[in-house]
């Protein structure tokens, strides 16, 4: 079947129906040809050129379409399912409400592609090259991008839900309003990224570095982030509500109006950090060194501090509500101007317990 002919055939100018099933159109020139619309199952496009071809609307079905080449092509609108795009070239499109639902996209150059309101389910990007891509609206859900290459790309409010980044590569991507929710980023170096409000709620980034990045606004609720390192970064309104930082360095960190309600810091190290007005309500600060921090107006209420040491701390108005304390120390700071324990608050707590 040649290019015109199966044009034909799609177009429903042919006697059979407008589908292709089962058909093998490996290494033939599929160029400039309209199959807007078309239906192709368990069809083989493999090597094929289907540059500037039109498919929008089009559906593909258990298709493999490795090594095809699709610069210029038309995809708006189209659907692959279980499709293979080993090693394909799709760069410099416009692709806009496409869907890849369980489809193989590893080795698949993207780079420079711009994606609108795309979905990407349960589907392989693996060493996927997508540099200098753009994303608006995009949802990953599902699907590993382990060695993938996302250097220069630009995201807004792209969601990434269950997906694995080991090895991913960032280097000046710029992330706004970004939603990762249960992504896995163990030990990577957050300092080559450009981060504006973004969530990474229930994430894994243990050992991950964040130091001096600018994080203010963005979320971590929930999060696994044991042994990471945020110092000299800007955390002011982040929110780390039943986080697990344990071991984690926030030295030298901007922390103001943070949120740490239920997190567990233990061992975590807030030498000379900007406290002011952070929320710490009943979390785990045992072990925490808190030498030098301003904790100026900050909300300790309920809060484990045993072991903590507060040397030199700033506590004014610092709310000190039931805090649970063992061998703390305070040596150098001035507990005076801090808000002490109120009986009448606390006697209202244990009768509502």
């Amino acid at each position: 079947m040649n290019k015109q002919q199966l044009q034909d055939h799609i177009k429903g100018l042919t006697s059979s129906a407008p589908v292709l099933n089962d058909e093998n159109l490996n290494q033939q020139d599929l160029s400039d040809i309209d199959l807007s619309g078309g239906a192709f199952s368990k069809t083989v496009f493999r090597g094929a050129n289907l540059q500037r071809t039109n498919l929008v609307q089009a559906t593909f079905v258990d298709c493999d379409l490795s090594l095809v080449n699709f610069a210029g092509a038309h995809l708006n609108e189209a659907n692959f399912m279980r499709c293979k795009f080993i090693e394909t070239q799709l760069p410099h499109l416009d692709l806009r409400n496409v869907n890849f639902i369980e489809c193989d996209l590893s080795h698949a150059n993207f780079s420079h592609t711009h994606f609108t309101q795309i979905n990407c389910v349960n589907s392989q990007l693996n060493q996927t090259n997508l540099s200098g891509a753009q994303f608006k609206e995009t949802s990953l859900l599902d699907s590993s991008l382990k060695g993938a290459n996302l250097c220069d790309t630009v995201h807004f409010r792209t969601n990434f839900i269950n997906v694995d980044f080991a090895d991913v590569q960032l280097d000046r991507a710029l992330l706004e309003l970004v939603f990762f929710q249960n992504a896995v980023f163990t030990d990577y170096k957050f300092q080559v990224v450009q981060f504006k409000i973004c969530q990474f709620r229930e994430s894994k980034l243990q050992r991950c570095d964040f130091s001096q990045c600018d994080l203010h606004q963005c979320g971590f609720m929930e999060a696994e982030l044991e042994s990471a390192i945020f110092t000299k970064a800007n955390l002011n309104n982040a929110m780390f509500i039943k986080a697990n930082l344990k071991n984690c360095d926030f030295k030298n960190t901007q922390l103001g109006q943070a949120l740490f309600n239920e997190a567990s810091l233990c061992g975590s190290q807030l030498n000379n950090a900007q406290l002011q007005q952070a929320q710490f309500t009943k979390a785990d600060l045992s072990q925490c060194n808190f030498v030098n921090a301003d904790l100026t107006y900050a909300d300790l209420s309920h809060a484990n501090v045993t072991s903590a040491n507060f040397n030199g701390a700033t506590l004014f108005r610092c709310n000190l509500h039931q805090i649970i304390e063992e061998q703390t120390c305070w040596d150098n700071a001035d507990r005076s101007i801090a808000l002490a324990t109120d009986p009448k608050k606390a006697k209202a707590e244990a009768f509502s317990q």
